[in-house]
């Protein structure tokens, strides 16, 4: 899976109230989302508001580096948000029956709870991922838009990463065809917006291809990260799938694609300027993976 977009980092003390747009604002905005395919189960819009401190502009035309803009639609009928995707144009994501992924805790700033949503999946399967966070008497706090789409699935939760509170792991799992491939992520509310600190490719699971097997089988996702220190300068090692130059330079026999898998381990650290995890300079860990393939008959 690739970035369709950059992610804005917003650095900010504490969560903006909900602010309604001007008239001529929210005209813009009902303009150019009505013809979105969510938009309809809304039904007569009531409000257009913004969400937390997240900046807001109706131009979909720049290039795609553009941060995407958020706003909240309050309808007659159900709520939704408005993602304004630059070089696409705008979709709606109504806030209807469950959502995709949803995760408790205390992540700071008043937030409880996070819930993920999926837009309709485009051309190629493609999907937008939003994860909201709400307060414990359900107010709408902040909304991230991923930078990749969870059109298969997400898992989320509670993960102990800085002194105080509850950051957010997700797995993000993204269809190739028959072999489904997760981006892992860490998301992070302590300066006051949800922000991805850290997000990396764990590998593919690959479907085994063997039309004289009785069984089917197909690897389990290789890669992954684990939370090593804790605290206000933590340290996360991110498992990710080696490079055929990085088992050639430490000559190691590289497995890729089958029951056998050459993984290499990083040590990241909390870049605070940056607001990012960061890899420690140095030659990564390799290892082989065995037997990571589970099978059932045909």
């Amino acid at each position: 899976m690739m970035m369709r977009f950059a992610i804005c980092l917003l650095l900010l003390g504490s969560v903006a109230q909900a602010a309604p747009l001007d008239t001529q604002a929210a005209d813009a905005v009902l303009k150019e989302c009505k013809n979105s395919p969510g938009f309809a189960a809304l039904g007569e819009i009531k409000s257009v508001e913004t969400i937390g401190n997240r900046p807001f502009a109706v131009n979909t035309k720049a290039d795609n580096d553009t941060p995407p803009s958020v706003v909240h639609l309050l309808g007659k009928t159900a709520r939704g948000y408005a993602v304004m995707l630059q070089g696409i144009g705008c979709e709606v994501i109504p806030v209807v029956g469950k959502p995709t992924g949803f995760a408790k805790g205390n992540f700071g700033g008043g937030a409880t709870v996070a819930y993920a949503l999926n837009g309709a999946c485009g051309g190629g399967g493609i999907c937008t991922t939003v994860v909201s966070l709400k307060s414990k008497d359900d107010r709408l706090l902040d909304l991230l838009v991923l930078s990749e789409g969870c059109e298969v699935a997400i898992s989320m939760q509670k993960r102990a990463v800085f002194s105080g509170r509850d950051s957010i792991e997700i797995g993000c799992f993204g269809s190739g065809g028959a072999d489904v491939g997760r981006a892992d992520m860490i998301l992070d509310a302590g300066t006051g917006s949800l922000e991805q600190l850290l997000v990396f490719s764990a590998g593919t699971g690959w479907v085994q291809i063997d039309d004289e097997s009785p069984k089917r089988c197909t690897a389990r996702i290789p890669g992954g990260l684990t939370v090593v220190k804790v605290g206000d300068k933590p340290e996360i090692d991110v498992t990710m799938m080696s490079e055929p130059e990085e088992a050639e330079e430490q000559h190691v026999e590289r497995f890729s694609g089958g029951c056998d898998a050459t993984v290499a381990t990083r040590r990241h650290v909390f870049d605070k300027r940056a607001n990012k995890f960061v890899a420690k300079p140095g030659k990564p860990r390799l290892r082989t993976l065995r037997k990571i393939c589970t099978c059932e008959k045909k």
